[in-house]
Order: structure tokens, then sequence, then C-alpha cells
């Protein structure tokens, strides 16, 4: 994973600031709709305000049907409990549409007698189809119209602590990963 990051909330920078207010409106979703495939294969919309009060993890990935992106959803997935636990809610997002995540989790076919899939996420996976969400995050790659792999943690109060990019090729370190979300669950106060 690479360690390129940058963390919202330290009054030192007017960038920052500015970044910390985007964060709070797209949290709040005022002004931006993210379509999701919900546990159990629901279809519907995610408003940030239901995750008020838990840390949030948004990862976000290049396409569903990439053997890298499988193998970190599934590796969130193996995790849930643990995250859970740390009362983290997880999120995957990529700008495949709805649809494209429901095709992905009942795939039914079969690779050389293996199934595809073997379960479905016990996650949201969001669908940033319109690419809102990762242009304003600046994660948006225009040249190949995807996400740049991304974590995204966000604390209690809807606050972007840190933003990480990775690698396209990057195998996720769940351990690595919780050790920051307890290290930034609790909210940082930004003087105006």
């Amino acid at each position: 994973m690479s360690n390129q990051s940058w963390n919202v909330g330290d009054d030192s920078s007017q960038l920052n600031k500015q970044l910390w207010r985007k964060s709070k409106e797209i949290m709040s979703l005022e002004d931006i709709t993210i379509s999701a495939l919900r546990p159990p294969l629901k279809m519907n919309s995610v408003d940030f305000n239901e995750y008020n009060g838990r840390m949030v993890l948004i990862y976000f990935y290049q396409y569903d049907f990439v053997e890298e992106s499988k193998a970190n959803l599934f590796a969130l997935a193996d995790r849930f409990s643990d995250f859970e636990e740390a009362n983290c809610q997880i999120l995957t997002c990529s700008c495949d549409s709805v649809y494209v995540h429901f095709a992905w989790q009942t795939l039914t076919k079969f690779t050389e007698g293996v199934p595809l899939l073997e379960r479905t996420l016990p996650f949201p996976m969001l669908a940033d189809k319109a690419k809102v969400l990762t242009t304003t995050l600046g994660i948006y790659d225009h040249e190949e119209g995807i996400a740049q792999p991304t974590l995204v943690f966000v604390d209690k109060i809807g606050t972007i602590r840190q933003q990480e990019a990775l690698e396209p090729n990057a195998t996720l370190d769940i351990d690595d990963i919780l050790n920051k979300v307890t290290d930034l669950a609790e909210p940082r106060v930004v003087s105006e």
C-alpha cells in the first residue's frame, strides 16, 4: 500500500479547511445522491447521515470485474466483524453502475469449474456513475474513466480525517487499516 495521504482538520492549512467543508457537504449528501447495492442485494441510495456516530471507511476501487478489486473486497468482507467491533461502517465505491455491482454479485458463471463469486458482500457498494463523489475528492481518473484506488477515513461526525492513495494493484493490509480506524475515530475540532 502507498503511504501517500493527506489529513483534513489541521488548522494550519487553508486548503485543509476548504476540503473539510467540502467533506461535510459530501457526508451530509446535500447535493450528492449515491446509488448503492446494499446487503442483501437491494438497490437504493445511501444517506451518509445514517452513519453519524460511527467511523466510516470508504474503499474506492477501479472496477468490479478486476481480480485485485475482488481480492480486496473479500479481504474487507472477511474482517467485517472486526470493523463492526470497532464501530466502523465499511462502504466501497467505484464508477460502475449499481447494475454492474448487482451483476457482479449475482454472477453464476463458472471459470474452470470454480464459481467466480462464492458469496455476497456484507457492506454497501456505492455506484458513483456520475463521478460526482470521486471528482469532488480528486480521485477520478479522467483518462481512464475510473476511480483511483483510495481509502477515505471519515470520523464519527462526518469529517474526512485521511485520504490515502493506493497503487492500482495494491493488496489491502487490513490490520493496518483497522489501526488507522482506531487512531482516527475520535472527531477533531477545526477552528474557523
